[in-house]
């Protein structure tokens, strides 16, 4: 949940941008006149002013793309992406409330800084109520602050500074007691999987990826998600899910759009005998072994502190390496094991005839073809210096 300053943000920056003045549009602009046109030098106050504005023109300019990106993005999409959003929306509130707390003499700065508070304090209301029971009183606590510094704010120019300053203390409070809460929140659930959304669950939302040729999905209480909903670690569907966050009631956070490839997320458990077996002569190998997908992979490489070659990328559908390539460093002796999988999904060991790759498939297919295999805790291992 990224989006507790975004009011604020826009809010902020527009008001800002407004304070600045002419002079700061007027210098930003020299650059693109005419060569050959001189124009008085200008103040040490006029240059901090046209490199605020320009800050502020980067800052809000990229967090518009991102979230436009976001909301009409189309195909595989998850909730953590928006951290990427994080940068612009901080970037966007710093330049723009110093602008106004500069300012601030100026009624339109107040008003400005004022209009934020009560905005990102409703915002916080709303999000907090989506959760219910026992973040209500954290609501209340953000509704209460959020009022009474805009009220400070506003009449900032009317008050002793210890007064004004107060108001900052309380509009700081009512911004933060929601990203406060569920980080505590999320630090001190346990979560499973790789897609981790943070807070507690909420009702009735819809996510990010809801616009217009958006991913589908959203939030949906109670772990009944749609296609492709992951419950409690365990994938049930494609990407664009996600699930296993619990939140205060015990419900469960769903973020999905169906269909696809199984077993892109989770991680495999690796037996004490998996590990002994691949870490044994492992420096003699360029890689202990080779499995599909980089799920799977990681998990051996963790476990074992060696390199793990994930065949076909992050979920197994991508041409490399070949056949040949594999045949190759299989005869090089770079590759001391091959790891099957299940067939539950595309990061454990099988491909599927509509991903787009063969290479996969056909690697497996040549090493159950030409090696033996053994059981080694719950992992199928094929030693490949040694034909069957």
């Amino acid at each position: 949940m990224v989006t507790w300053l975004i009011p604020a943000a826009l809010i902020l920056a527009g008001f800002a941008v407004a304070l600045l003045g002419r002079g700061a549009w007027r210098n930003l602009a020299v650059p693109f006149r005419d060569a050959g046109r001189r124009d008085p030098q200008p103040s040490r106050a006029d240059v901090r002013s046209t490199q605020t504005l320009a800050g502020l023109i980067v800052m809000a300019g990229t967090m518009v793309v991102t979230y436009l990106t976001f909301a009409y993005m189309a195909g595989i999409y998850h909730d953590y992406y928006t951290v990427a959003l994080t940068p612009w929306i901080g970037g966007t509130v710093a330049l723009g409330a110093a602008v106004c707390w500069r300012q601030r003499r100026r009624l339109v700065a107040r008003i400005g800084l004022a209009v934020a508070t009560l905005a990102t304090s409703a915002w916080a209301i709303y999000l907090l109520s989506q959760a219910g029971g026992s973040w209500l009183w954290l609501a209340g606590v953000a509704g209460v602050a959020g009022l009474a510094g805009a009220i400070l704010l506003l009449l900032a120019d009317r008050v002793i500074p210890a007064l004004a300053r107060t108001g900052v203390v309380l509009a700081l409070i009512a911004a933060l007691a929601g990203p406060t809460g569920y980080s505590i929140n999320t630090a001190a659930t346990a979560h499973s999987g790789a897609i981790i959304t943070a807070g507690p669950v909420s009702g009735g939302m819809g996510g990010m990826g809801g616009g217009p040729g958006g991913g589908q999905g959203g939030r949906q209480a109670g772990g009944q998600g749609g296609p492709g909903a992951q419950q409690g670690g365990a994938q049930q569907g494609g990407p664009g899910a996600a699930t296993g966050n619990q939140g205060p009631q015990g419900s469960t956070r769903t973020r999905g759009q169906g269909g696809g490839m199984g077993g892109l997320n989770g991680s495999t458990e690796v037996s004490t005998a998996a590990k002994t077996l691949l870490s044994t002569n492992a420096s003699s190998y360029t890689w202990v072994a080779a499995t599909i997908g980089s799920n799977t992979a990681a998990s051996y490489q963790l476990a074992t502190g060696y390199p793990v070659m994930a065949i076909g990328g992050y979920n197994g559908t991508d041409n490399a390496p070949t056949l040949a390539q594999f045949k190759q460093l299989v005869a090089q002796h770079k590759i001391h094991y091959y790891i099957a999988g299940d067939s539950g999904g595309m990061g454990g060991g099988q491909t599927s005839s509509s991903s787009g790759s063969s290479a996969a498939s056909e690697i497996t297919a040549w090493v159950k073809a030409t090696y033996s295999s053994k059981t080694v805790g719950s992992a199928t291992v094929y030693d490949l210096t040694s034909s069957a």
